[in-house]
């Protein structure tokens, strides 16, 4: 567990930075901005990112890492100032933490715990962790209405033990009653009028959900969703597909359009403020590519390094987030000033497509969603369910992953 970190970014050499609190020691590596883009340095993982309404600080999920030789169990979260670069104390939350979400009047940070089925509520400014609150098995995605009355959890269930998607009274801190959306909840999407929930099934559809009944409509076929976005004008809605591509979805008529061919294992996706842009974290391309809203059309991709797992956004749209999991790396792009290319990085610090010299290179990832991905790197012997990319993994009564077989 990381005791606390300092980091600044530099124009022109690698800072290695060494605190010693208590018994424990913290280390924590910047890449410079040679020609590509400056790296912030985390410690186990960066596996889900979230920036405040405020844009002053960003939060990173440490869900885990895994070196090929040894496993660790992430349960942090990671404050950063977005004005310095400069990581903060990391704050328990439960482990594995996959997904965060911070509520509208940005006062506090959900993270969602995938193994203790809880969501724990962060109080901002001040980083206290609150009480776990209850949530459904497996907890995978997080959602807040624009009004902050109602968090909703993504539950993916287990093998043999189905999810859906719990709502948590936020002023209450408590669940209601599991709506039956989805049996393997992927990602969660609320549309900026609050009215309506938009759930990502890996069971092949999207599935809108009105929020004040919990109703579920009928559900939009998609092939095997896995993370969804929606405009700010509230009329489009985009979803990851397993076929490597982004479906547009027609809001209220729930109409997909064209898919958008993208790369090979799409992760995370992010709008832009202003509505115009879309972007993609491509796994395997180890890039983020914007694209053009109105016409569809993709752009320049913007190198990063390998492994990304999740992207977000500032408020005012200037600066682009992209966490690359593999290496605890989060990435500062800025897509409105200029676009990155490929960069040269010192020692230690993996190179777009490369291995790092301390670390086995990765082997190549199937085919599938992040969340397959994400299995084989915290387990390279995880075996995946025919048919189901999600990652296999056994009730809390059960130690480690199981095969779906069994």
């Amino acid at each position: 567990m990381r005791a606390g970190g300092a980091a600044r970014i530099l124009a022109s050499v690698a800072v290695v930075v060494a605190l010693v609190v208590g018994a424990s020691i913290a280390v924590v590596v910047v890449a410079p901005a040679v020609s590509g883009p400056p790296m912030i340095g985390v410690r186990d993982g960066a596996d889900a990112l979230a920036v405040t309404p405020d844009g002053r600080t960003l939060f990173v999920a440490n869900g885990g890492d895994d070196t090929g030789a040894m496993q660790i169990v992430g349960h942090t979260v990671t404050p950063v100032a977005t004005a310095t670069g400069r990581p903060g104390r990391p704050i328990p939350v439960g482990s594995f933490p996959d997904a965060l979400a911070v509520t509208p009047d940005g006062r506090t940070l959900f993270a969602s715990s995938e193994t203790g089925n809880n969501v724990t509520p962060v109080s901002l400014p001040a980083d206290m962790a609150g009480r776990p609150i209850r949530a459904g098995p497996n907890p995978q995605a997080l959602a807040v209405t624009p009004d902050g009355r109602t968090l909703y959890v993504a539950d993916s269930g287990y093998v043999g033990v189905p999810g859906g998607v719990t709502p948590i009274d936020i002023a209450a801190g408590k669940p209601r009653r599991l709506i039956l959306a989805a049996n393997s909840a992927a990602a969660l999407a609320v549309t900026p009028d609050g009215r309506t929930l938009y759930v990502a099934s890996r069971a092949g559809m999207v599935t809108p959900v009105d929020v004040a009944t919990g109703k579920p409509g009928r559900p939009i076929s998609v092939p095997e969703p896995s993370a969804l976005a929606v405009t700010p004008d509230g009329r489009t809605l985009f979803a990851i597909t397993r076929a490597n591509t982004v479906t547009p979805i027609a809001i209220p008529a729930g109409q997909p359009g064209k898919a958008i061919t993208v790369g090979p294992i799409p992760a995370a996706l992010a709008v832009a403020p202003d509505g115009r842009t879309l972007y993609v974290a491509i796994n395997n391309d180890q890039n983020v590519l914007p694209i053009d809203i109105a016409t569809r059309l993709p752009g320049r991709p913007i190198p990063v390094g390998r492994y990304l797992m999740a992207i977000a956004v500032t408020p005012g749209g200037r600066t682009l987030y992209a966490a690359d999991g593999d290496d605890n790396m989060v990435a500062v792009l800025h897509p409105a000033i200029s676009k990155p290319t490929p960069q040269s990085r010192p020692p230690g610090i993996t190179a777009p497509g490369g291995a790092r010299p301390d670390r086995p290179a990765s082997n190549a990832l199937p085919t599938g969603s992040a969340d397959a991905s994400r299995a084989l790197r915290r387990n390279p012997t995880t075996q995946l369910c025919p048919g189901r990319p999600e990652r296999c993994l056994a009730p809390p009564s059960v130690r480690g992953w199981v095969d779906c077989a069994a």
